[in-house]
């Protein structure tokens, strides 16, 4: 690590005054790149930066202790004020990521040492900007924070299109293709915990969000999110990455795999990715552009009515001929109107405003079109998940989830979006029930009505003033419902297909949706505890969908089959009366005397004979869930049965063996 009184004479030689640079010779200062911004930037940040190296001409030179300046970024960065992530923003303003990180990594790859520095510093630059925050939750909104939070996210887009402009996946392909060789029983703990570093860098990146000036580009262009998926498929990233979801050896790193795959069709609609080579798609396409360039034709002659249309003071007053106001006159109106549709009495009305805490949920941001050639390389990909490691990566995800081993409460989520998506993709591109076996079962309906009963509780549990936690249970519970509606899609397919198998198997799964008061009170539960201001219209109408589509299987069922749903009837409560003795209950008395006739007797003569074997009676069984009063009190009994049967054998038996367990009775 550079000591203090060496950064500091970094610093003053990087941010000398330009009017001392001709006295000074050319050996003695590191050439000063402009491009750096050192305004407000602590100088051990500047001293440190400037120590990692800089570029000759068009090669990037570490300097020599570049190793140790990135652990320094990396301190400086633990030790960061969380409530504004001073330390972070300072190393962006200084595009420090693309002016020495990046290319360090891209240069100096072979070199393990910087490489590992390299993943370690990139894993906390790379953080979610709302991970990267520390502070408490108030109901009033923090503009400042919130400031913050787009700062942050901002830089995270840069460093998004710088990492594709580098070609950084090709390095991290390399060091990922190494790992991997080396299988699980030969790597290191420092080797498993470098290529969970990989992942996590890659899922950073991948969750940076689209900013709106990429929102509204047209779709023929190919956004940041877009070239950084083709890199990935480019340098082989994600072959490596579906190794590692289909590998039964790497089962700790599946619900990483499966959130970096959910990450990478984000923002992808499956039914437009399956469709892509067909005269569908380029109809639709055609009517959505269509449709685009009359919306915009609409608005242009709005402006221009606007413009010429004079004011409404000069409009006069008219008469609506067949329209009677209260009186039983015409109605007076005091705008000129064409037509009377466009008649309104709404306009003076004062419209109705909500509260934060009462404003009706919003929709998230609509899925993007994007080019033909990013949605054939997807296609491309998708079906080749589906026909690798798609049934393998679910069934280990579901096992992970069901032991509780999931690292976040999200992991659900990703579970939930990856059936949803693949199942949808399945089953417009053609049905193929092999493909998605392990999500089409008895077993994974049920589990995703455990989970969506749990989204269900969890939202129910909070109060209103926590509404952005309802809001994101919410949201969870959208995926769940998704999940689920495309699950009843693909079962109504197997139920018309041509195969005897595939309509057993929808059979038996129908058998039991129908017949389970779980399944049949879904709908309605859910319909009942709607909130506009919880949950999004989107959500809404997955919900109807789903409930259309349940009933109208049932009634398809119904057809053919005979349903019986038992209803159970409330039973008024009897008053307990007393218990009335058994008539076949024997007194004391009358016991005392069966005792005295020729039972006595009997009993004397056995245990005068002495051999009494008690080998083949148990008195008390240690498995039992009975205590061993309670087991003494029934071996009690089972002596007073043996006796009044006239077996003295057994009962003399059994008396001796009980002598054994309880001495003192």
């Amino acid at each position: 690590m550079l000591r203090r009184s060496q950064k500091k004479q970094w610093y003053q030689r990087r941010v000398r005054d330009p009017t001392d640079m001709d006295n000074a010779e050319e050996e003695d200062l590191p050439p000063l790149d402009s491009s750096h911004n050192f305004d407000s930037i602590d100088p051990d940040i500047v001293a440190t930066i400037a120590a990692l190296g800089s570029f000759e001409g068009k090669k990037y030179v570490k300097g020599e202790e570049c190793a140790i300046c990135i652990g320094d970024l990396i301190k400086f960065l633990r030790i960061e004020n969380r409530k504004d992530c001073d330390i972070r923003r300072q190393l962006a303003r200084t595009k420090v990521m693309e002016k020495d990180l990046l290319p360090i990594l891209t240069t100096y790859y072979e070199e393990q040492e910087i490489v590992e520095a390299m993943m370690r510093l990139l894993v906390n630059l790379t953080m979610p900007a709302l991970l990267c925050f520390e502070r408490e939750e108030t109901r009033k909104k923090d503009k400042i924070f919130e400031g913050l939070c787009l700062e942050v996210n901002n830089h995270l887009r840069h460093y998004k299109s710088q990492f594709v402009l580098f070609n950084a996946m090709k390095v991290f392909s390399s060091q990922l293709g190494r790992l991997l060789e080396l299988g699980k029983t030969n790597r290191t703990d420092d080797d498993d915990l470098m290529l969970e570093r990989l992942l996590i860098i890659i899922r950073n990146i991948l969750h940076v969000p689209a900013d709106s000036f990429e929102d509204e580009q047209l779709h023929s262009s190919l956004s940041v999110h877009d070239k950084l998926v083709l890199s990935l498929i480019e340098y082989g990233v994600a072959d490596l990455l579906f190794y590692l979801c289909g590998s039964r050896d790497e089962e700790q790193h599946c619900l990483l795999s499966l959130e970096i795959i959910s990450l990478i069709f984000r923002d992808f609609d499956a039914s437009t990715l399956a469709r892509q080579n067909t005269n569908l798609d380029n109809i639709k396409i055609d009517e959505e552009l269509k449709q685009i360039k009359l919306k915009e034709d609409l608005q242009k002659q709005k402006r221009l009515n606007m413009k010429n249309s004079r004011h409404s003071r000069f409009g006069g007053t008219f008469v609506v001929k067949g329209k009677k106001s209260i009186t039983d006159k015409d109605l007076i109106y005091h705008k000129n109107i064409k037509k009377i549709k466009d008649l309104s009495f709404d306009d003076e009305k004062t419209i109705k405003r909500h509260t934060g805490y009462n404003a009706i949920a919003e929709d998230s941001a609509s899925k993007r079109l994007s080019t033909a050639q990013a949605r054939s390389a997807l296609q491309e990909l998708a079906q080749k998940f589906l026909d690798v490691c798609y049934n393998p990566l679910m069934k280990k995800a579901k096992s992970l989830l069901c032991r509780g081993q999931g690292t976040a409460d999200c992991d659900e989520s990703f579970y939930l979006w990856a059936c949803c998506f693949f199942m949808e993709f399945n089953r417009v591109i053609g049905f193929k029930l092999e493909l998605v076996a392990e999500t089409l079962s008895s077993d994974t309906f049920s589990y995703i009505l455990q989970i969506i009963f749990k989204f269900h509780e969890e939202i129910k549990g909070f109060s209103s003033r926590m509404a952005h936690k309802m809001k994101l249970w919410a949201k969870r519970l959208h995926f769940a419902v998704k999940a689920y509606r495309e699950m009843l899609e693909n079962l109504a397919l197997m139920q018309i297909s041509k195969d005897s198998k595939i309509k057993s198997i929808s059979g038996v799964i129908q058998n039991i949706i129908f017949y389970q008061q779980e399944y049949r009170e879904l709908p309605t539960t859910l319909l009942k505890q709607f909130n506009r201001t919880i949950f999004t219209k989107s959500y809404l109408i997955d919900l109807v969908e789903c409930t259309h589509l349940y009933i109208k299987m049932l009634e398809a069922y119904t057809k053919s089959n005979t349903l019986i749903v038992q209803q159970t009837k409330k039973v008024a409560k009897k008053k307990k009366r007393p218990v009335k003795k058994k008539k076949n209950m024997l007194s004391e008395r009358e016991m005392q005397e069966m005792w005295d006739g020729d039972i006595e007797s009997e009993v004397m003569k056995i245990l005068s004979a002495g051999s009494i074997s008690t080998s083949h009676v148990r008195p008390f069984d240690a498995s039992s869930d009975y205590s061993m009063e309670q087991q003494r009190v029934v071996c009690k009994h089972s002596i007073q049965d043996l006796l009044k049967s006239g077996s003295f054998d057994e009962a003399v038996a059994l008396y001796k063996a009980a002598q054994e367990v309880w001495p003192s009775s």
